[in-house]
């Protein structure tokens, strides 16, 4: 196929036809022994379009056989779509399925490298990707640093290419361990005409956190809050705790109790 330059096939082509040759025995035999396979032209103009009917495509034929053999009409014709060359940059999505070995956890979020790529193909799809996924990555029982290649998904057009074909998955991994901090509960938003007193006045938070961080993770990076907007004065006298900042190290957070006990003296 001769395609233009600023054209792509908006679908695979058709690469396949079968004609029905006629000749002798001996000049059938003669072009099969030498291996002759003439290459058959199709030009294709800059139309979106085209269809080449098989009385044309058994003319080129016959113009590459001698006068002694003759060529019949494939059945079919060759249908082809074209559509203008296109290219976009978009992010990649990272498809993974990563289980860790016990006491094991996630010491940074995966990286991708690149997090992007330019996606190559017929503009009526590559206008309308946002981004792309790449091949599931699927890890059990992880235990070490993630160093690895990730292919792209390949798009159902095999006329979609991807630049590159390969990103690099980075994420390391690290032992965790239980930390427990004793937190005060601060009273939030009570009305000024009733004086509130909790029980108990300090909470637990036991945190999961990674041996790196361990020393990183303190009482100050917490604010433990029971918020009185939220909480039906009249027909209980227990109001939920909450966290209005919490440590961004952590991977897993438990409070206890869970909820405190109030008193109200007016």
């Amino acid at each position: 196929y001769e395609v233009p330059d600023n054209k792509i096939f908006a679908e695979p082509a058709p690469h396949r036809l079968t004609s029905n040759i006629e000749g002798t025995g001996w000049a059938l035999f003669a072009r099969y022994i030498r291996g002759i396979k003439p290459a058959i032209t199709v030009n294709l103009a800059d139309r979106s379009v085209q269809t080449v009917s098989p009385a044309q495509i058994s003319a080129r034929i016959r113009q590459t056989l001698p006068y002694d053999i003759n060529a019949f009409n494939p059945t079919d014709a060759l249908n082809i779509r074209l559509d203008n060359k296109a290219s976009k940059r978009v992010p990649l999505v990272l498809i993974k399925d990563i289980n860790f070995a016990p006491q094991v956890q996630a010491a940074a979020v995966p990286l991708l490298n690149p997090d992007s790529i330019i996606i190559y193909g017929p503009a009526f799809i590559v206008d309308s990707l946002k981004e792309w996924p790449t091949q599931a990555v699927k890890l059990d029982n992880l235990k070490e640093n993630v160093d690895i290649k990730v292919s792209m998904q390949p798009h159902t057009n095999t006329e979609v290419s991807f630049e590159p074909a390969v990103s690099q998955l980075i994420m390391p991994v690290e032992k965790f361990t239980e930390k427990t901090l004793s937190l005060p509960v601060e009273i939030i938003n009570a009305p000024d005409s009733l004086l509130l007193t909790i029980y108990p006045s300090k909470i637990k938070a036991t945190c999961r956190v990674g041996l790196s961080d361990y020393d990183k993770v303190n009482p100050a990076q917490f604010k433990a809050v029971v918020d009185f907007n939220q909480v039906d004065l009249e027909n209980s006298n227990y109001a939920p705790v909450m966290l209005s900042t919490q440590s961004d190290l952590l991977s897993y957070l438990r409070l206890s109790p869970e909820s405190v006990e109030f008193i109200i003296s007016r």
